[in-house]
């Protein structure tokens, strides 16, 4: 312990040297290394970690440092060139291409999300798969009502409907029973073992429990029209997919939860999968074929924060994955208040960074910057058109987004579209703290501790 303490302080002393050294070069300069530092500092701290002995873990992590080092020694370079051959860098123009670098991307993904993620037309082949729709639920007195009324209205005519109740401590199991004659099957479900996280043991048991041909798995805040069921199927056929995901509309309006709506998917629609490593999926409401689920089992994700990533993986890799975004053909909606809606993102956010404090604390806030600047320059700065194109390009991108998305608060994204920004960057840094030094807290159970074990080795993509 004494060790770990000395060399804590030997590198916080290191640091700080070096952060002193940078600030010659100007405030955004120390900025930039200031940042770089503390993700260095973060890693350190999880080093010496007792939680992390184990070295496969030590080497997993050990990407964090290279591209930190490396961006802070090619700010050297840059600033020695500069002062050796007199050649000026000014790292305000720089952002500010960047940025509008950015914008550009932004507007160019997402109208290309909106072209290739939209429904199919057509109709399904042949005989209709039975379908098995599964409900993990887990202390949801106030909605699952309302849930299960809804999905009873559905017209696909081989369809099961399992509701698995996960140790609830309200009203849950009873209002599963009182929908059994309506055909609703309740599975009461077993106690979660040592090592899994609860909604995956959940899925499991589903799984299970599951006579499908197709599993379709739906969040209790999930709200299905009565043709939504036969829509996914029809866009499985038509795909010839093995899975499909879809992204939820968001019709009631909510003040604060609108005002503060997370962008996680629209991160997902506008950043290449080869940078994300995955395609864009919504854990709350997907469905996949049942022989995929054995190729892949639960087992084998019993540890991941969304297992349904790993799904879409292995489906992509066989060119049978296809995600669609939500619209009254689909009827897929959900509501979200404040509360739930920002415990979603502390629990997911860090995940989706793929749990490196090097995107946290060194890409989040450049990019954070770089958008915000086009911004503070249409009222600081003479660069009025050029910023303004940029802001007009975020906009455009945003809205796009928003309309199919979250319809009924359009408006409120001309002016809230910055504070979206830094609310981004906050849950970032805040849901990387809570993982590696305090708890993440999910229907009243703690992730954060499986996320710090061993993963275990996972079956290789290999295309078909």
């Amino acid at each position: 312990m004494f060790q770990r303490q000395i060399i804590l302080l030997g590198s916080l002393i290191l640091s700080v040297a070096s952060t002193l050294h940078a600030s010659l070069f100007g405030p955004w300069v120390t900025v930039l290394w200031t940042v770089c530092t503390l993700a260095l500092l973060v890693n350190a701290v999880r080093f010496l970690n007792p939680r992390y002995k184990n070295t496969s873990v030590v080497r997993r992590y050990m990407s964090v440092f290279m591209p930190t080092v490396a961006m802070q020694f090619l700010v050297v370079f840059l600033l020695y060139f500069s002062t050796l051959y007199a050649v000026p860098i000014n790292f305000i123009d720089t952002l500010r291409l960047f940025g509008l670098l950015l914008s550009f991307v932004m507007a160019g993904m997402m109208v290309r999300s909106a072209v290739i993620y939209r429904a199919r037309r057509g109709r399904a082949k042949g005989q209709l798969p039975t379908v098995s729709l599964l409900i993990p639920a887990r202390n949801e007195d106030p909605v699952l009502e309302q849930m299960l009324r809804n999905v009873l209205q559905s017209d696909y005519p081989k369809l099961e409907i399992i509701v698995l109740d996960d140790c609830s401590h309200d009203r849950t199991p009873a209002i599963i029973r009182d929908f059994a004659h309506d055909g609703v099957r309740f599975y009461g479900g077993n106690v979660r073992p040592d090592g899994w996280l609860g909604k995956n043991w959940a899925l499991h048991q589903l799984i299970e429990q599951a006579s499908g041909d197709v599993l379709m798995f739906c969040d209790v805040d999930v709200r299905l029209s009565p043709h939504s069921i036969s829509t996914m199927v029809n866009q499985m056929s038509v795909t010839k997919s093995s899975m499909v995901s879809v992204m939820p509309q968001r019709l009631a309006f909510d003040f604060w939860a609108n005002l503060l709506q997370p962008l996680t998917d629209f991160w997902q629609l506008v950043l290449p999968s080869k940078l994300t490593k995955t395609a864009p999926v919504i854990g709350s409401c997907w469905a996949i074929k049942a022989s995929l689920t054995k190729k892949l089992t639960m087992s084998e994700l019993k540890q991941q924060i969304t297992p349904e990533h790993w799904y879409a993986r292995i489906a992509k890799a066989g060119k049978g994955y296809h995600f669609v975004l939500g619209n009254a053909d689909i009827g897929v909606s959900r509501r979200k208040r404040l509360n739930s809606q920002e415990d979603t993102m502390n629990r997911k956010y860090y995940p989706w960074l793929q749990r490196s404090p090097f995107l946290v604390f060194v890409v989040a806030p450049v990019v954070t910057i770089a958008l915000l600047l086009p911004w503070v320059d249409l009222v600081f700065s003479h660069a009025y058109l050029v910023s303004l194109f940029a802001v007009l390009l975020q906009l455009f991108a945003v809205l796009l987004f928003i309309t199919k998305h979250n319809p009924a608060s359009w408006f409120l994204v001309l002016f809230q579209l910055p504070l979206l920004y830094l609310h981004e960057l906050y849950r970032a840094v805040y849901s990387c703290w809570a993982y590696e030094f305090g708890e993440i807290d999910w229907k009243q159970r703690n992730v954060c501790e499986p996320m710090l074990e061993v993963i275990e080795h996972l079956p290789p993509l290999a295309s078909k």
